[in-house]
């Protein structure tokens, strides 16, 4: 009866192992339960958003924002440096004239730049004026989508 006691063990322990990888590393482990939209805009107050939840820098909506939100930008140019930490989607309205433009001062040698997070996806934006437009260091997924990166 010993060695079938040491079969149910195994497979008990295998079993449990087997439930947390799916639990946790099947999943993105930072993204928040319940993502929303936040919206950002170069004139406050004007998108389809609430109004009180719209944000002038991208900056902003992304030090707000909780890991798996979608950072909604309308056309317009925006003059800062994105630095991203957790896993986010940022999209623009269109890639011809949501623009994030470099200043040429400080340190606008990066465009977006993104490290130690679990994913980032960037779509519809123009990067333009940065010695790297979009830099991201990280070994989970990434995605760029009609981005453009100009000089």
């Amino acid at each position: 009866m010993k060695p079938r006691k040491g079969i149910r063990n195994v497979l008990a322990f295998g079993t449990l192992v087997l439930l947390v990888l799916v639990l946790f590393v099947g999943l993105p482990m930072n993204a928040s339960a319940d993502p929303t939209t936040i919206y950002v805009d170069d004139v406050p107050g004007s998108g389809p958003g609430n109004p009180a939840e719209d944000y002038t820098s991208i900056q902003d909506a992304i030090d707000a924002a909780s890991a798996g939100d979608t950072i909604y930008i309308y056309s317009g140019t925006y003059y800062e440096q994105v630095l991203v930490t957790k896993f986010l989607n940022l999209e623009g309205e269109d890639k011809e004239t949501t623009i994030i433009q470099g200043t040429g001062t400080g340190w606008s040698t990066k465009g977006i730049y993104s490290y130690s997070t679990s994913g980032v996806n960037v779509k519809n934006l123009k990067v333009q004026g940065f010695f790297y437009g979009v830099f991201i260091i990280t070994l989970a997924e990434r995605v760029l989508l009609d981005v453009s990166v100009c000089a």
